[in-house]
C-alpha cells in the first residue's frame, strides 16, 4: 500500500529529481500527493512509482507459495484454463479474459450494500476505505484519484503473473470505491507483455 515514504523512495528509485520530489510529497497528505502527481508526472511514470509500493509481494511469503503453486500446477494449460481456476481458493475476486486478450480484475468488500476498498492506507481518508475496527475512527469525504490505485493494481498483477505464468502491466484503473463514495467497485484491466 502506497505510504509517504514508499512514494518517496520509489520517486527516488524511478530518478525523478529531488526538487520534484519534495514538491510532489508537499506536506505529506497522502490524497494531495496523488494529486500533485496526477497534475505533474506523465501516466507511466505514475505507473511505475506506485506499482512499485504494491503490497504483499515481498512480505506475504504464504500468497507468494500460494500462486507459485498454481503456476506450477497449471502449466501447460491454456489462459482460459487457467484463470477459469483462480474462481476457487485463490482470492483474485473477479478476473475476465477479454476478447482482446486483456484481463479485467474486480473486487470489493460489500457491507450493508456498500462497496469498500482493500487497501489499510484508505482507512482514515475515504468514506469507502477499509472499515476500521476502532469505532471511534470516523472517515473523511474524500475522493482519492484513481491513480493511486496502481499500487493495489500491481498486488494482483505480481501475484497474477506468479499464478498465470505469463508477463502483465496495469492498463488502466476503470473504477474504485475510494473515488466513487462507494458506488463502484475497485476494477481495472491488465494487458499482457510479450
Amino acid at each position: 500500500m502506497p505510504s509517504i515514504n514508499g512514494i518517496t523512495r520509489s520517486l527516488q528509485a524511478n530518478n525523478i529529481d529531488e526538487h520534484l520530489i519534495g514538491e510532489l510529497i508537499g506536506e505529506g497528505d497522502l490524497v494531495n500527493v496523488i494529486g500533485r502527481m496526477d497534475e505533474r508526472l506523465d501516466r507511466e511514470a505514475k505507473y511505475r512509482v506506485l506499482d512499485a509500493c504494491a503490497c504483499c509481494t515481498k512480505t506475504s511469503k504464504a500468497r507468494d507459495k500460494q500462486c507459485k503453486a498454481y503456476g506450477k500446477a497449471m502449466a501447460g494449460k491454456s489462459l482460459e484454463e487457467k484463470i477459469a481456476g483462480l474462481a476457487g481458493d485463490m482470492n483474485f475476486g473477479c478476473v475476465t479474459l477479454n476478447d482482446d486478450r486483456t484481463l479485467t480484475v474486480s473486487f470489493c468488500w460489500i457491507i450493508d450494500d456498500k462497496r469498500y476498498c482493500s487497501c489499510g492506507s484508505t482507512r482514515n481518508i475515504s468514506v469507502a476505505g477499509r472499515p476500521s475496527k476502532d469505532k471511534k475512527t470516523v472517515n473523511q469525504d474524500r475522493i482519492i484519484p484513481l491513480s493511486y490505485c496502481y499500487c493495489c493494481a500491481g498486488h494482483f498483477r505480481y501475484h497474477l503473473q506468479n499464478a498465470l505464468g505469463i508477463k502483465l502491466k496495469t492498463k488502466e484503473i476503470i473504477s474504485s470505491p475510494i473515488n466513487s463514495r462507494g458506488e463502484k467497485p475497485c476494477e481495472f484491466i491488465l494487458e499482457v507483455v510479450d
